[in-house]
């Protein structure tokens, strides 16, 4: 009965999902430039050295491998997005329900509501890759038995597991796996156990090192160690733009403004907690979420937005209603708790019910299914596609164009073209030469065209400023096409 009650759960949260990702317009960026490197996976290119990406290539190899084997399509990438997001929840849900205890109803409608609140943001993306990491390391290490003995298997898995991590995106892959190796020393209660702690912190670390290992002998096989440390190292230190923490607190959305101020007062309870609850496995897992959810909390800085921040603060989240449902089930008594607890069964039921019909409802919008190349399926205004095929033959019809903008992946991906920095032309993705590489490339090329956006159209906050004023200063205005104006030397 429990395990169809959990297919039953998997499906409706895949059906919920895919009415969320399936119908979205074209015009994701985040999701184009995550196809992009895929794709350029697909057809042969190699990350570093022949297209710009500052993360580790981990998702790009994977989902470049089934692009390859079935269909070059981004159709196919939002499939790979519900499978992947769909697991994210399911697995939250599973967290709630089975490693916390936690009434099954009240974790299914804390599922709806994460999910109602991310519903913006679902997409494939390495962040949501790393997410993922986090929450089977969270729910193996909160069904592990407390143990002062290693179990080398284990411990080598969860190593495995939190070096795989680093291999989708290296900043937080570090702290995860840093996390990982080192939180159980706060379990330590006796000086005898130091060894056998020690023995724990040893396995896991040549777990982590393995996928690492097989990481660097990916670098030295193809030989782009060097551009590898270009982009991922170096270059990192060219972006200087930054999203404030206090950004959160003039977000249109109330439940982000409430989350920005709550969730960090819950991490600090949640290492209270594990500090003076003297019962061990319960302050064992109040340890284990605290541990991850500081963790996983370094996605949100430098770049303090929305999507940032709930990624981030996802396993403190969980955290917190753990909490919270501790103290009310501390206090409800008798008759209450049992008309709560069947009003909580009809409404998670009903609420998730009514989501999926909403956003099934919301499917009928004018948009048609794109004819462009690599973006069959995908829902677009004619007013767009109109625009991108005639820059598509605007490209076509010129030689060496470069469009000195964030949204040049738009266009060229139907083009079957890369042109590397330029195609994702973002402020700190350009290489431990920064802006003044690009202008120094530019200068040396010969008989280009570059677009630049309008000045009366907004641009991308990461738009590298340095560059449109080098070429607004030095070159000359000969034309406009669409959005854009186009520079001649």
């Amino acid at each position: 009965m429990k395990q169809k009650k959990n297919i039953v759960i998997l499906i409706a949260i895949f059906v919920l999902i895919s009415l969320i990702i399936l119908p979205k317009s074209l015009g994701d960026l985040d999701e184009l430039w995550n196809y992009s490197f895929a794709k350029n996976i697909a057809e042969g290119r190699l990350p570093y050295r022949d297209f710009n990406m500052i993360q580790t290539p981990l998702l790009p190899l994977i989902l470049g491998l089934i692009l390859k084997l079935f269909a070059n399509e981004l159709i196919v990438m939002r499939i790979l997005a519900i499978v992947l997001c769909t697991t994210v929840f399911f697995l939250v849900y599973k967290i709630l329900e089975k490693r916390l205890n936690i009434n099954t109803y009240v974790g299914l409608g804390i599922t709806v509501f994460l999910i109602y609140i991310f519903k913006d943001h679902v997409r494939i993306d390495y962040n949501f890759a790393v997410l993922l990491m986090v929450l089977i390391l969270i729910y193996l290490e909160l069904g592990k038995k407390i143990s002062v003995e290693s179990s080398k298997k284990y411990d080598l898995l969860i190593g495995v597991i939190a070096g795989t991590s680093i291999l989708f995106k290296q900043t937080t892959g570090l702290a995860i796996s840093a996390i990982t190796i080192g939180y159980k020393i706060l379990e330590i209660e006796k000086k005898e156990n130091i060894k056998k702690y020690l023995k724990i912190v040893l396995y896991r670390m040549i777990g982590v090192f393995i996928p690492l290992a097989l990481f660097a002998l990916y670098l030295i096989t193809y030989g782009i160690w060097s551009e590898f440390i270009d982009y991922t190292i170096l270059g990192v230190k060219t972006f200087s733009n930054s999203i404030p923490y206090t950004n959160l607190f003039e977000n249109d959305k109330i439940i982000i403004k409430i989350l920005a101020v709550v969730l960090p007062i819950f991490l600090a309870v949640q290492g209270i907690l594990g500090a003076v609850t003297k019962q061990r496995e319960q302050a064992n897992k109040y340890i284990v979420l605290f541990s991850y959810s500081v963790a996983s909390a370094i996605v949100i800085f430098p770049i303090t937005d929305e999507i940032h921040f709930l990624i981030g603060t996802l396993p403190c989240i969980i955290g917190m209603f753990y909490i919270i449902y501790n103290i009310i089930n501390k206090f409800l008594k008798g008759n209450i708790k049992v008309f709560l607890k069947y009003f909580i069964q009809v409404a998670s039921i009903l609420i998730f019910i009514c989501f999926i019909v909403y956003q099934g409802l919301s499917l009928k919008n004018k948009d048609t299914f794109s004819s462009l190349n690599h973006y069959s399926y995908i829902p677009i205004s004619n007013g767009i596609e109109t625009q991108i095929k005639e820059m598509i033959k605007y490209l076509n019809s010129n030689e060496d164009v470069y469009i000195l903008d964030s949204s040049s992946i738009v266009y060229k991906i139907p083009l079957d073209t890369y042109s590397k920095n330029y195609d994702m032309f973002l402020k700190g993705n350009l290489g431990s030469k920064g802006e003044g590489g690009i202008i120094e490339d530019l200068k040396n090329k010969e008989d280009i065209k570059v677009l630049i956006m309008k000045e009366k159209y907004s641009r991308n906050w990461q738009n590298p400023e340095e560059v449109r004023k080098y070429i607004t200063g030095n070159w000359n205005k000969t034309g406009e096409i669409q959005l854009f104006d186009i520079y001649e030397k």
